[in-house]
Parts: C-alpha cells; sequence; structure tokens
C-alpha cells in the first residue's frame, strides 16, 4: 500500500497537483455559469430574459453535478471574480490550497495600493501556513505594509462587534 521510497518532495508534489484539480474545478465551474448565464434560455416575467435567474439555474445545476451547495459554488463564483490576478494564478497553480484562496481574498478585499510585492509576500505566506494560521499571517504583513490603515481598519471592526444578551424565559424541568 506505501511505497517506501516516497520524499517529502513527492508528498508536495501530489499535495500542489491536487490543490491545482480543485481550482481547475473550481474554474471550470465558473466559467460554465458564465457561459450558461448569458443564454437566453431563462425568460422571466413577459418574456424577457431575466440574467439573474439564469445564473441562479446555472449555478444550482452545478451544484447539484457537484453535490455541493449553491452557496459555495456562489462563493467560487464571488472569489474568482474579484480575485486579485496574482492570487487567482497562485490558486490555480496549486500554491494556494482553496482555504487559503479564500482568506487571502477576502483580507485583500478593501486594501488601498496594494502592490504586486505585498500580494506576492501574502501568497508566499498562506502557501506555508496551516488554514488557520493563514488570517494571522496575513493581518501581520498588512500590518507592516501600511500600519495605519491596518490601525483604523481594525479599530472600525471593533467597533461593529456587539453582543446581544437577553433573559431566557425559565423551563420547567421534570
Amino acid at each position: 500500500m506505501y511505497d517506501a521510497t516516497v520524499s517529502v518532495d513527492v508528498l508536495v508534489s501530489a499535495k500542489v497537483d491536487a490543490q491545482a484539480s480543485f481550482a481547475r474545478t473550481v474554474a471550470a465551474s465558473c466559467s460554465y455559469v458564465h457561459e450558461e448565464s448569458r443564454r437566453p434560455a431563462v425568460l422571466g416575467p413577459g418574456g424577457v430574459f431575466d440574467a439573474d435567474a439564469a445564473e441562479a439555474c446555472a449555478v444550482a445545476e452545478v451544484a447539484s453535478a457537484l453535490s455541493v451547495s449553491t452557496g459555495t459554488v456562489t462563493e467560487w463564483l464571488f472569489l474568482i471574480r474579484t480575485a486579485r490576478p496574482a492570487v487567482r494564478e497562485a490558486f490555480a497553480a496549486g500554491r494556494l490550497a482553496y482555504a487559503a484562496f479564500r482568506t487571502v481574498c477576502r483580507s485583500l478585499a478593501g486594501v488601498p495600493n496594494a502592490t504586486e510585492a505585498l500580494l506576492q509576500r501574502v501568497i508566499a505566506a498562506a502557501s506555508r501556513c496551516t488554514p488557520g494560521a493563514v488570517a494571522s499571517a496575513i493581518d501581520r504583513i498588512l500590518a507592516d505594509f501600511d500600519a495605519e490603515w491596518h490601525r483604523v481598519v481594525r479599530e472600525r471592526a471593533a467597533l461593529k462587534r456587539a453582543a446581544t444578551v437577553r433573559k431566557l424565559p425559565r423551563v420547567k424541568r421534570s
């Protein structure tokens, strides 16, 4: 079952290949949804083409074919559409696992003036981290990149955090 000649390099290569294969599935799914949602097969009220309904149908079709949720396919679409080219390329090449790709995209979404050097630094860090450590690693890089912007963003996020406490009714236990 196990080959004694397997090396760490072989394992890393297999991981990169698997990640690139998944990235191809995501990209192909997004391409399918894009193409299918442009076809005037879905007509809304009055026989008018409804692009949103067409996309929703294509998303549902992909989700069903791949046994994933429509929310997952919708997330794929959003990330592929909004990812910076360098990040999208790293995902396609298998250098970023999907979880890291998602975290990188979300973390860089509001970064002003992101340079190619910053993107490469973030991609390199994300590719070396465990999934749970990616966000913290990116946060440290962004703080180093633009400390003032990072401080303001963190303060704004802290102000939006909230907790609600309410008293629940008492229930008699039997």
